[in-house]
């Protein structure tokens, strides 16, 4: 059995490209909002983040409530603008002695990812996570296994 979370970026502010788009104040306390939250629910063993500013600036705050090592996560450019399909495929790349693994990404993805593995539409506003448990012991067998939603956790601001 293993658990993945999958996490929207907190909201994000403007810049000249979207990829640089850095946590607006809201955000920092949305995502450190999440985070505590994480933190009393879970013991991740591992995490992967998509490269884009805003996100690598939500991870910060799950880094540090979930004591991560340096070791224990990346950043991955793969996350950015991906398909569902893509995500399901960095998913695979967790090593299967992870039991508890964290995805950080985007919208529509997201979304569309979860609503994919569990059959049921979740929408996430900014900040939002997801805890969803796996029937099975390899996360290169996820999209073929059943998966159940456990809990949703919304940022309390």
């Amino acid at each position: 059995m293993k658990k993945l979370v999958v996490m929207r970026h907190a909201e994000a502010g403007q810049a000249d490209r979207d990829f640089d788009r850095p946590l607006t104040d809201y955000g920092r306390a949305q995502a450190a909002s999440t985070a505590s939250q994480l933190s009393e629910k879970i013991e991740a063993d591992y995490m992967i983040v998509s490269s884009a500013k805003r996100t690598r600036e939500t991870s910060s705050f799950l880094i540090q409530e979930l004591a991560l090592k340096e070791n224990q996560y990346r950043n991955e450019d793969k996350v950015y603008e991906a398909s569902t399909q893509c995500l399901s495929s960095v998913i695979a790349t967790f090593p299967n002695n992870t039991e508890t693994a964290v995805l950080v990404g985007h919208n529509p993805a997201v979304s569309s990812l979860v609503s994919s593995l569990t059959g049921t539409y979740e929408g996430f506003s900014t900040g939002t996570a997801v805890i969803l448990e796996i029937e099975s012991d390899e996360w290169q067998t996820v999209l073929y296994s059943k998966v159940s939603l456990i809990e949703k956790i919304l940022p309390h601001i």
